[in-house]
């Protein structure tokens, strides 16, 4: 399944700044860890959106746990490289 793919079968919302941040942020991370990084930020987007009932709070709550996700894998990885 792509990345698309799987965003749409699970509601998620994507915009066009998400999708440039993620693009941006990947590019700090090892080729080979890329594919467990963005599953682990769909499955925090999820996690977060199900904590909310209002339905446009559902999307920004998923989005800032996945964002936040997204940045502590690029800081782990930034401090793995530094050693």
């Amino acid at each position: 399944m792509t990345f698309e793919e799987h965003c749409k079968q699970n509601n998620i919302q994507l915009l066009r700044d998400d999708i440039q941040y993620i693009k941006r942020m990947l590019q700090r991370i090892a080729p080979n860890a890329r594919k467990r990084v963005m599953r682990g930020y769909l499955d925090e987007w999820v996690l977060g959106r199900d904590q909310c009932e209002n339905a446009i709070q559902a999307q920004n709550m998923g989005r800032r746990r996945a964002n936040t996700y997204l940045r502590n894998c690029t800081c782990a990885y930034d401090k793995d490289a530094a050693q």
